[in-house]
C-alpha cells in the first residue's frame, strides 16, 4: 500500500502534466479538484481508494491530452464543455451556445444531458469530500478562461454594441488567502488577462481583462487595445 508522501508525490506528476498540456484542452475544475485532493493526502486524511481511481483516470486522460496540437476549434470546445457549463450559469451557457453554433453552423436545442453530467459530477466530487466553494472555486473556474473560450466585447468606437471574441492567449494572476473559518490556505483567481480576435472577423484583434467584477455583472469587457 502506498504511503501519502508517494501518492503526493504522484499526484504532483499529474499537476505537471496537466501544465505540459495545451490550455485549451485542460479543465479548470480538475486543476482544482486535483489540488483539493492532494490536501487531503498531505493532511493524512485520506489513504487511496476511489480516490486513487479519479486521479489513474485523470492521468490517463491528460496522457492523451497532452500530445492534443492545441487547435482551438470544435475538439476543444468538446474537452472544454464541462468547465464553461460548470458554474451552471446562464451567462456561461450563452457563450457556450454562441460558440458552438459558430463553430457547428447548427444550434444546441438542449444541454439536458450536459446539465444532469455536471449535476452527477457534482455529487460524485461530493462523494471523494471535494465541494466547490462558489466565491472561490466556481469564481477561479469561471475568472480561468482558457484559449478557444468566447467573451463579448465592448466595440471602443461604439458604446451600444459589442461582439463576441475569441480568447487565442490567456495569463491568470492568482493569489492565496485563506479558506472560511480555517486556516489552511486556497488558490483563487484575481484576474485573468487575455488576447482575442473578433469570432466573425480573425483580423480584428485585441486585449482585455477579467475580473470577478465583470464575472457577477456579466459585464462585457473593455478592448483595451484594439488591432484593425
Amino acid at each position: 500500500m502506498l504511503k501519502s508522501e508517494e501518492i503526493v508525490k504522484r499526484i504532483e506528476k499529474l499537476q505537471l502534466l496537466m501544465l505540459q498540456t495545451p490550455p485549451a484542452y485542460t479543465c479548470e475544475w480538475e486543476v482544482i479538484a486535483v489540488e483539493k485532493i492532494k490536501e487531503l493526502f498531505e493532511m493524512g486524511l485520506l489513504s487511496g481508494g476511489k480516490h486513487m481511481k479519479f486521479l489513474n483516470s485523470l492521468y490517463k486522460d491528460y496522457k492523451y491530452r497532452k500530445d492534443f496540437d492545441g487547435v482551438i476549434g470544435e475538439d476543444a470546445l468538446d474537452y472544454r464543455k464541462m468547465d464553461l457549463l460548470f458554474s451552471e450559469d446562464k451567462q456561461d451557457e450563452l457563450m457556450y451556445r454562441l460558440r458552438y453554433k459558430y463553430l457547428t453552423d447548427s444550434e444546441i436545442k438542449l444541454l439536458d444531458n450536459t446539465k444532469l453530467k455536471i449535476k452527477e459530477l457534482k455529487e460524485k466530487l461530493k462523494d471523494l469530500s471535494i465541494e466547490f466553494d462558489y466565491d472561490t472555486d466556481i469564481m477561479r473556474i469561471r475568472i480561468s478562461k482558457k484559449p478557444g473560450d468566447l467573451v463579448m466585447v465592448e466595440n471602443p468606437f461604439d458604446d451600444n454594441h459589442s461582439f463576441p471574441a475569441v480568447i487565442t492567449e490567456a495569463r491568470v494572476e492568482t493569489a492565496k488567502q485563506h479558506r472560511k473559518s480555517s486556516t489552511v490556505m486556497e488558490t483563487i483567481a484575481s484576474r485573468c488577462m487575455i488576447e482575442w480576435h473578433k469570432q466573425d472577423d480573425p483580423s480584428v484583434t485585441g486585449s482585455s481583462t477579467i475580473t470577478e467584477y465583470d464575472i457577477n455583472t456579466n459585464g462585457t469587457l473593455s478592448a483595451e487595445s484594439v488591432s484593425n
